[in-house]
């Protein structure tokens, strides 16, 4: 059981830190001078309110859904390897009910703050 979740860990931790290299060889997120995109400085200019705010709550929410994603699939994951052992099954049930209700948290959150933002700073 140990050496199956270990294979797993390693996988899972090879995909989170490989994919992200892998599609940064090519990236088209900034322009070749990195000074503006789509007429935006590429950097914040140092705005607390209008820049810097939005922006650590946009990271914010989107590290807590990657998050409840990891446990979700984790979850997901350990229910098919339980093997019928009834405890187990019920334990990972609750867990991956819990990263639904986070993932769904997660979401509202981030449409709430998405519009708010959209409203107040336009």
């Amino acid at each position: 059981m140990k050496k199956r979740l270990a294979t797993i860990a390693l996988i899972m931790m090879f995909f989170i830190f490989t994919v992200p290299l892998a599609l940064a060889q090519e990236s088209k997120i900034l322009p070749p001078d990195s000074t503006s995109f789509g007429g935006k400085p590429a950097l914040p200019t140092g705005n607390l309110k209008l820049e810097v705010v939005p922006t650590m709550i946009k990271m914010f929410l989107a590290l807590s859904g990657s998050i409840s994603m990891i446990v979700f699939v984790y979850a997901g994951v350990m229910l098919i390897i339980s093997q019928g052992n009834e405890e187990e099954i019920t334990k990972f049930k609750n867990i991956l009910i819990w990263s639904i209700v986070g993932l769904i948290f997660t979401t509202t959150s981030y449409a709430l703050v998405r519009g708010l933002l959209q409203i107040s700073f336009q």
